[in-house]
């Protein structure tokens, strides 16, 4: 393979202006963009690839799309944002194997709460709204746990990993309360950081500022290491001879 560089990126004028219209708070990858530009160039891959051969990706969109991902996973939710997203991803991973159970078992309100991505932005802003509506989310899950025990439920269910994920993130944020419902746990009541569930994608992540520059240099040198080993994996799957080149 080859690489024909872009030299230079820029987000054309009405794409930035959509994008920016539709997220006024902003996203990750806007948020991204707006600090450190496209971060990497073709230019910075040009040693892995041949002169001659059929063109490749454009490596630093890949490198950026990779890097986003990393970040997706462990990008530092607060904690409402955490224990929605949680349930939501449990509620996912059930919809996948048991659909029918899922929406036969589950509230249609439930859509609503759960549907999309969790988002501080769909939180309520106010400290008494907020703790109502966390107190609303450990309700739903502890309802959730007891319609996984229930008799209409395949024993099996309980054992899915986003399940299990689901109880721990629950013993760390809530506390069930006599009579149904649930009380969300004070700081002081909170497990230890290096214990403590960030993301129900990634239960090894642990807090951090996703746009400190330091990390993300760091985390820069780890994509560029599998950026390459995929490369050069790919050229000597398809092309192990060097057929490429001629």
């Amino acid at each position: 393979m080859s690489l024909q560089p872009t030299r230079t990126y820029v987000i054309p004028e009405q794409t930035a202006r959509i994008a920016k219209a539709a997220f006024p708070k902003g996203t990750l990858c806007l948020q991204i963009y707006d600090h450190l530009g496209t971060i990497l160039q073709d230019q910075d891959f040009a040693d892995l690839f041949s002169r001659r051969g059929q063109p490749a990706a454009t490596p630093f969109r890949l490198a950026l799309v990779t890097l986003l991902q990393f970040l997706a996973a462990i990008r530092s939710m607060n904690r409402p944002e955490r224990v929605i997203e949680t349930l939501r991803a449990a509620l996912n991973a059930l919809a996948t194997v048991v659909p029918a159970w899922v929406q036969a078992t589950v509230p249609a309100d439930w859509l609503a709460r759960y549907g999309a991505r969790a988002e501080d932005s769909r939180c309520p802003q106010t400290d008494a709204e907020r703790m109502a509506y966390v107190a609303v989310v450990g309700r739903d899950g502890y309802g959730l746990f007891e319609a996984l025990h229930s008799e209409t439920a395949p024993r099996w269910l309980r054992e899915r990993p986003a399940v299990e994920i689901l109880r721990q993130v629950w013993i760390q944020n809530f506390l069930p309360v006599y009579g149904g419902g649930a009380r969300w746990r004070d700081k002081g009541d909170l497990p230890p950081a290096a214990q403590y569930i960030n993301s129900p994608y990634d239960t090894e992540a642990r807090y951090a500022k996703i746009l400190d520059r330091t990390l993300c240099q760091v985390i820069l040198k780890q994509v560029v290491k599998r950026l390459s080993y995929r490369i050069l994996s790919l050229e000597s799957t398809t092309n192990p001879e060097g057929a490429g080149d001629e």
